[in-house]
């Protein structure tokens, strides 16, 4: 159907894999469940093995999601950390969002966060 739940994601095997970017908006964003804390997509694809996870908090606009993502996959592949490769990431288009519209206000910038293996 074109939809994958946190179900399905969970029973995928992801052992070995590095990297899993999630970056539809508010992937990170889970279901609260009594007993159970949160469970979302980024919950499913650690149980399936994936060591690190890239996902957003909110709606990120698609131009400053794509200049993100495009900038963290090239300082990452050219050999920062995962952590560093989005964090350096971030700031540019933090500082392209402060000279295009005069403002830094973090729902341009802000939505994605990592979890698991920052390296």
């Amino acid at each position: 159907d074109g939809i994958l739940t946190a179900f399905e994601a969970s029973g995928l095997n992801l052992i070995g894999t590095e990297l899993v970017t999630l970056s539809a908006c508010e992937t990170g964003v889970g279901e609260v469940k009594n007993g159970e804390g949160v469970y979302g997509l980024r919950r499913a694809f650690q149980h399936a093995g994936a060591r690190t996870i890239v996902m957003s908090l909110w709606k990120v606009p698609d131009k400053e999601t794509c200049d993100l993502m495009s900038g963290f996959y090239r300082n990452w592949l050219s050999g920062q950390t995962k952590q560093e490769a989005l964090r350096q990431s971030t700031l540019k288009v933090l500082n392209t969002c402060r000279s295009k519209y005069g403002t830094a206000h973090p729902l341009l910038w802000g939505g994605f966060v990592m979890v698991g293996d920052p390296n």
